[in-house]
């Protein structure tokens, strides 16, 4: 233990001694380390640590299926939910959620100002699903989600911080709230706080209602609209293959039962519930994890050349200790050393880098990282940097260690030895490692360039519209008006916008483009009482007149909305996209066809350029535009071009 501590002692006062080479080594190794460390941050709280859920790996997402449609992952109906969980036989529990990022909730006030509640909708058993608690008061149960009953709400940490000044006595008190519920303005008691580490089913939800809430008004409670998903617990020794080949089963006798709303929704998809979270997010972290690696190995092949050259320099210092009987392991053991104590600066260094690169890594990914909150330098993170810098050692030190530990005495003592060494000494393995590096280098450069590829075709596809100059403004109709009312309200407050000095064209929208939250409506070339040869599933948009001109959304045949439809009450009309059109009629032209939204006929107006409603990764799925007249939603988006 006394020579160790010699050693460590040495090797300090060497690293003082030329601290320019130090430096430049430990800064080298602080950035490999600290790359690596801050991607495995991520990688831990994604896709290593366990869910904040009491036995986790038992959770599923449950999902219909149908092949016919290209869907893979789609909801469910309350009539086939409630069918399923009457009779399945491998879940524990069975629970449904409704939640659509910036149309779910509604204004809030009696705290604070008036807040925009972003609400998830949740069935009485979601909580008792995942087994998760309140922090303060209690979670929704079964009697909550019944009407007449269901006025309570569960709050975000976030919420109770931000809005009641994390009020010690938040439990029990009342806010009131528009369209949370399809009856206007509603007082609502909250009966409890959620943990911050609880954010499900997304980061976004302030608040947790009962699903009983969501009314035929808000969502119309038919077979074939599907709008709820569905989480389960499996029950103990049952895996999601055997919860998959049941509920399939089930669905295939739903299908034959109700063979017009459920015709080619026949089988389930049953995944882990941390697999539906993480999605493309695990793959993308894999790939960065390895392009650091092989960093940090540059970084090792860089340090190696380091002391592969200053080695040289250490010639007669290494043969003058042989000459006085050191062995060859000792001096390997004192460079050793010497590495080591370069490999423990350099990781404390990179721990302190990867705090910023987390930060920066969090910053750059825009949210799409899940459980991004708890992301952080924790005693885990901190034990992975400590054992990859104790990995990496051996990588740069042991070959610089044994070249310069193999000294000729006789030679290196002789006067001069030490210059006409310093040339060849080395040489061929610095070559070597130089090589290394190169390819590594090219290797990721060409990843890169790939990289930067499809980040360029990425930014430059086509989004479908324009938001230069558009301003968007959420709103939400007062309680009490309800038909004619409410969409004249709505009317008149498009017509005061489009007054406005500046103000070039005024739409509205239930939905937000990119935001994918189009509702999954089922459209049919016959009524729906009859089985028809084609049953087009499409995203359905609620717009207003002025929507496809405030974001200048191209028109490819026929027209849009207009004010005049409204006035002559031809509002049994509506708009599809190219995709839809070309899917449905082929060469065909769709202007003037008869398209049936359940029991009513509608004629195709006019045919619209495809917009990525599902973000600019996805392909422009089939759309058909519906006016507001016909569908009226209580919650609007104003998009404003200037």
């Amino acid at each position: 233990m006394e020579t160790l501590f010699q050693d460590f002692r040495y090797g300090v006062r060497q690293l003082a001694k030329y601290p320019g080479f130090s430096i430049i080594a430990v800064l080298t190794l602080a950035l490999g380390m600290g790359a690596n460390t801050a991607v495995f941050s991520v990688i831990y709280a994604v896709l290593v640590r366990p869910l904040p859920y009491h036995d986790s790996q038992h959770l599923v997402r449950v999902y219909e299926a149908n092949a016919e449609r290209g869907v893979q992952h789609g909801v469910f109906s309350p009539q086939d939910f409630d069918d399923l969980k009457a009779s399945q036989t491998v879940f524990q529990n069975l629970a449904a959620f409704s939640f659509f990022p910036g149309n779910s909730g509604g204004t809030m006030v009696g705290a604070g100002e008036p807040h925009y509640l972003s609400t998830a909708y949740v069935s009485g058993d979601f909580f008792s699903t995942l087994e998760v608690s309140a922090q303060k008061g209690r979670v929704l149960f079964q009697h909550d989600d019944v009407k007449g009953q269901n006025q309570v709400l569960v709050i975000s940490h976030g919420l109770w911080e931000r809005q009641f000044g994390s009020d010690p006595n938040v439990v029990g008190r009342t806010v009131r709230a528009n369209n949370v519920s399809s009856t206007g303005w509603a007082t609502y008691t909250i009966v409890g706080v959620m943990p911050a580490s609880f954010d499900y089913p997304s980061p976004e939800v302030e608040a947790w209602a009962p699903l009983s809430l969501v009314t035929d008004d808000m969502v119309p409670h038919r077979r074939g609209i599907r709008w709820m998903s569905v989480i389960g617990r499996l029950k103990p020794g049952v895996t999601a293959q055997q919860a998959q080949t049941e509920t399939s089963l089930k669905l295939k006798q739903l299908e034959t039962a109700y063979a017009v709303s459920n015709a080619g929704w026949r089988s389930a998809s049953v995944v882990p519930l941390r697999d539906s979270i993480v999605g493309n997010v695990r793959a993308a972290l894999l790939v960065l994890f390895g392009a650091v690696a092989m960093v940090l190995l540059i970084a090792c092949a860089n340090i190696s050349n380091l002391l592969l050259a200053r080695g040289t320099s250490r010639l007669r210092e290494i043969a003058v200790r042989s000459a006085l009987g050191a062995e060859r392991a000792r001096v390997m053991r004192q460079l050793l050393t010497e590495s080591l104590l370069m490999a423990i600066v350099g990781s404390a260094a990179g721990l302190l880098l990867a705090s910023a690169l987390v930060r920066l890594l969090l910053a750059m990914s825009a949210g799409t990282i899940p459980y991004a909150q708890q992301v952080a330098i924790n005693p885990i993170v901190a034990a992975f940097c400590l054992g990859a810098s104790l990995l990496v050692w051996p990588v740069f030190g042991l070959m610089p260690a044994w070249k310069s530990s193999s000294v000729n005495i006789i030679e290196a003592l002789k006067e001069g030895a030490g210059k006409m060494s310093a040339g060849r000494r080395g040489a061929g393995m610095r070559e070597m490692l130089v090589i290394g590096e190169t390819a590594i280098a090219a290797m990721l450069l060409v990843a890169t360039g790939l990289l930067l590829n499809s980040l360029w075709r990425l930014v430059h596809v086509d989004p479908g519209f324009n938001a230069d100059h558009v301003l968007r403004v959420h709103i939400t109709v007062p309680s009490g008006l309800r038909g004619e009312q409410e969409h004249q309200y709505r009317a008149q407050m498009i017509d005061r916008v489009s007054e406005v000095p500046g103000v070039a064209a005024v739409g509205g929208s239930k939905t937000v483009p990119l935001d994918g939250s189009g509702e999954p409506y089922e459209f049919g070339l016959t009524p729906f009482t009859q089985r028809g040869p084609i049953r087009p599933s499409a995203g359905d948009y609620i717009v207003t007149p002025g929507y496809f001109e405030a974001l200048q959304i191209p028109v490819i045949a026929g027209r849009t909305f207009a004010k005049q439809d409204d006035v002559n009450g031809n509002n049994k009309i509506l708009v599809v996209n190219q995709s839809f059109a070309k899917k449905v009629w082929g060469a065909k032209d769709a202007v003037g066809q008869t398209l049936y939204v359940g029991t009513t006929a509608c004629q195709v107006i006019g045919v619209v350029a495809n917009v990525h409603n599902e973000g600019l990764a996805s392909e422009a799925d089939e759309t058909v535009y519906l006016p507001e007249s016909i569908a009226p939603r209580s919650s609007l988006n104003l998009f404003i071009r200037t």
